[in-house]
């Protein structure tokens, strides 16, 4: 299994890794991002995600995860095996994230707070 997570905060990301450490055991196939240009940056490299966990508000004036979205659909990110799960507290902008990523024939479920209840 191999996942990409995005979020800007410390705590999250530990939560995330413990979760998936412990109830995924996917402990070396797993990339944390902090910000959209880093999540993008392991995108480019890697086509075979089975998991891609985004958040939305990455702090003030810097790519969101909407840029990230935007960069999924505008390169044609493989979508036959990936789900794609927005986890952000941001309910407008989230739903928006997932509405977008569907209508782009992608799977997105929107989850606030899926760093607490993997597995």
């Amino acid at each position: 299994m191999k996942i990409l997570v995005l979020d800007d905060l410390d705590s999250r990301l530990k939560i995330f890794k413990e979760n998936i450490e412990q109830k995924l055991n996917a402990i070396n196939s797993t990339d944390y991002a902090k910000t959209a240009d880093e999540a993008i940056e392991f995108l480019k490299k890697n086509l075979d995600y089975d998991y891609i966990f985004l958040d939305r508000d990455l702090g003030d004036n810097v790519p969101s995860g909407e840029d990230v979205v935007s960069y999924i659909i505008n390169n044609n990110y493989p979508k036959e095996n990936v789900g794609i799960i927005v986890h952000s507290w941001n309910i407008p902008a989230g739903k928006k994230m997932c509405s977008e990523l569907e209508a782009a024939g992608y799977h997105c479920i929107y989850l606030p707070g899926a760093w607490l209840i993997l597995g």
